[in-house]
């Protein structure tokens, strides 16, 4: 039982102890399960990004393979020959207040049971995967342009998009109980 619970049925307890004439009943509203499930919440981590099956795919045919992971970091960070795009780190950032807008609706719909924990975690990580892949949709306004030999290759010059569409539906979310490397509990992938 939650600690909220648990404070009200000891000072009951304590209350009937004093007051044997008087009986006290207890009828629960919700109020178990309203403070279980902010407990679980407090349980749960939300991983976003390229992670799974979807990170390892395999871009095609390319002379040397590649994952869509590693194609993700090379972006976010850059290489050798290519400058960093910050897509992942900049929606963060950019929208901040939003997520956090989210996160607080979610966590109200909890304590109010219209949502269970996981169901919660589960929006707010379908919300910032798609704030992700708005980001990587808009990125010829605000990404560095592709070099020439690079939009020869792909046949248009949108950074981020290679010639299939694979990064962005490649972005996936999961609800963890135990951590970011924890067990997976519900997961989901943008689509």
């Amino acid at each position: 039982m939650g600690g909220v619970v648990n404070r009200v049925m000891t000072k009951l307890e304590g209350l009937k102890a004093s007051q044997p004439n008087i009986e006290f009943v207890y009828k629960d509203m919700g109020a178990k399960k309203i403070s279980e499930q902010l407990d679980y919440l407090g349980e749960l981590f939300l991983t976003i990004g390229f992670q799974g099956a979807t990170a390892l795919a395999i871009y095609p045919n390319r002379s040397t393979p590649i994952n869509v992971a590693t194609v993700a970091l090379y972006n976010e960070f850059g290489t050798q020959n290519a400058p960093a795009r910050p897509f992942m780190r900049r929606t963060i950032l950019d929208n901040m207040r939003e997520i956090q807008n989210e996160c607080a609706k979610n966590f109200a719909k909890v304590a109010t049971l219209k949502l269970s924990a996981i169901d919660a975690m589960n929006e707010i990580g379908r919300f910032v995967a798609w704030k992700m892949v708005d980001r990587i949709e808009k990125s010829p306004s605000w990404a560095i342009p592709n070099a020439q030999s690079t939009i020869l290759d792909k046949g248009h010059d949108h950074p981020l998009i290679g010639k299939r569409t694979l990064m962005k539906k490649s972005i996936t979310w999961a609800v963890r109980k135990g951590g970011a490397f924890g067990s997976i509990v519900r997961e989901g992938q943008v689509s």
